[in-house]
């Protein structure tokens, strides 16, 4: 797929038809509301302080919007005529210059608190025209934007680059016109999720010093320690309660901010909680008196097909972290996707801290979730799991002989020959019963997304039905009072109409990124397990010609 800036110049590629589709596109909205909010989040400002602001390459205003909504006043420039267009009916507070910036910008020295960018830079490296020089560009850029700002000042610049020839002129030019700072990725090890900030700093205010913020993902997990008899345990009880979901304690030790489960038991699937706590507390008791680790550092609990993301799972988990400790995790064990791979499918898993906040809140709105950049993959994070032995398991281990087996002429030849024979029951074209059942959980999922997509329209229209009858009473008043004020009377309050319009209040968006990630979960498995079946498909069709 071509990169944009390959295409056309920007004011001819965001014509009036792309840059509406931009515009009214709700996933890059969504997107560019999030790199925005990371931006300001780079630029450090100061609390509760309005600061004055420069938005380069502000388009038809999505990210000026947030730095409006953050209490700052802005200007915004763009090369796109269509852009601003759009921008001005959108009715943007910030000031709009349509202006190149790579031929430079007349701003008076030390005019600006800082600056931001979102997908820009990756546009001035490319020679669209004969007259362009990325180089000369980049420079008259770098230099006219670091007179612009005051001393001190951050610019933070979102952009993709193609390479990194590119990433390193555009450091090194950046350099030369006096900036400091450095290249920031957010969750390199990421696909999707990997983002490029360049953070620049215009000198050093006194008083202050210059530090690189930190990247987002880039923390290495050290791995949680499971016995291996601990694991063994999990995998039979979870087998032994297969189809039924079950779940138990896990208890071990944490090193240094590293769980160390030593001892599990399980949980009876009661529905009286009472008589599960005090089971708790008699298995606490009784470990405790043989001198086993009883200190609690999380739980476990099977799964079915990967569906284990629910309300369940989230508010138990929520209740470890908080109750007992925020390093409490919860191994889940998928009984059934172990079975039809092959291979142990178990995973560990800690509510992240910003989900942790935003349901300490119980507010899960579309503004908060943007604003904390919260989606569906970031609600956990998945910890890497080391299963070990005991000194003593591993000690028995090696103590035990390897039993010595002869093989006869006769009973040699049979197995041989056997092992050479085809098995043809890996072309049996029947659709795996494990592909058959994600696929019914998934359209279950798309159901009730749909559902839950319905409630969220049935607000905005509620939102919008709400917001017309406050505008007419508002109308209303206005034309009462200017008759009022001809026979000269006292004008009429409108507070009364605002404090009488009563908004619905938005529903929780947190069951629709459940659902995401289940339906997440669900076509990963789907696409592991498809293409074995249509390979057999395939082969059959060749074998048949």
């Amino acid at each position: 797929m071509s990169r944009p800036e390959h295409i056309a110049p920007p004011e001819i590629f965001y014509g009036d038809d792309e840059a509406k589709k931009y515009t009214q596109n709700s996933r890059i909205a969504s997107i560019q509301a999030e790199m925005a909010y990371r931006a300001l989040e780079l630029l450090m400002l100061p609390e509760d302080q309005s600061c004055y602001l420069l938005d380069i390459g502000c388009g038809s205003g999505l990210s000026g919007e947030i730095l409006e909504e953050e209490g700052h006043i802005w200007v915004g420039m763009d090369i796109a005529p269509s852009m601003l267009d759009i921008a001005r009916d959108r009715d943007v507070e910030g000031d709009l210059f349509l202006q190149d910036v790579g031929q430079g910008m007349a701003y008076r020295p030390g005019t600006f608190d800082g600056a931001i960018s979102i997908s820009v830079l990756q546009w001035l490296c490319n020679a669209d025209k004969q007259v362009n020089f990325p180089k000369q560009r980049l420079a008259r850029f770098f230099s006219t934007l670091y007179s612009s700002l005051k001393r001190g000042a951050r610019a933070i610049f979102q952009f993709y680059p193609e390479n990194d020839d590119q990433i390193q002129l555009i450091i090194d030019t950046a350099t030369r016109c006096g900036f400091e700072g450095g290249l920031l990725v957010d969750y390199p090890n990421s696909k999707k999720a990997k983002k490029y900030y360049l953070c620049l700093f215009a000198g050093q205010a006194a008083g202050q010093a210059n530090h690189m913020p930190k990247a987002l993902g880039e923390d290495v997990q050290e791995p949680q320690g499971l016995d291996a008899l601990v694991v063994l345990k999990i995998i039979k009880h979870c087998r032994e309660a297969y189809p039924t979901d079950v779940t138990g304690q896990l208890l071990g030790l944490d090193v240094r901010g590293v769980l160390e489960v030593t001892h599990c038991f399980p949980i009876p699937n009661e529905d009286n909680d009472d008589v599960s706590a005090r089971y708790q507390l008699d298995m606490m008791r009784c470990l405790r008196e043989v001198n086993v680790d009883n200190n609690t550092v999380g739980w476990y609990r099977s799964a079915t097909l990967g569906t284990f993301m629910d309300l369940t799972l989230i508010d138990t988990q929520y209740n470890y972290q908080t109750s007992l400790s925020s390093k409490s995790v919860v191994i889940i064990h998928d009984v059934s996707k172990s079975a039809a791979q092959g291979n142990l499918e178990l995973k560990a898993l800690r509510l992240t801290d910003k989900f942790m906040k935003l349901y300490a809140d119980k507010k899960f709105t579309t503004e908060s979730l943007a604003k904390a950049q919260l989606s569906f993959s970031t609600i956990f994070e998945e910890l890497p799991i080391r299963v070990h032995n005991s000194n003593l398991a591993s000690a028995l281990l090696q103590e035990l002989d390897t039993p010595n087996v002869t093989l006869t002429q006769e009973t040699s030849g049979p197995a041989s020959s056997d092992s050479l024979n085809p098995n043809f029951d890996i072309l049996e074209l029947e659709l795996d019963p494990f592909m058959e059942k994600n696929l019914e959980n998934l359209l279950d999922c798309a159901d009730a997304q749909q559902q839950e997509t319905n409630n969220y329209m049935y607000w905005q229209r509620s939102v919008a039905r709400e917001q017309a009858k406050l505008q007419s009473a508002l109308q209303k008043r206005r034309a009462e009072n200017q008759a009022r004020q001809t026979k000269g009377e006292a004008p009429l309050p409108e507070d009364d109409i605002h404090s009488q319009s009563r908004l619905p209040p938005e529903p929780s968006r947190l069951e629709s990124m459940l659902l995401n990630a289940q339906m997440h979960h669900y076509t990963k498995q789907l696409n592991q397990y498809a293409g074995p079946s249509l390979a057999r498909l395939f082969a059959v069709q060749e074998l048949q010609k």
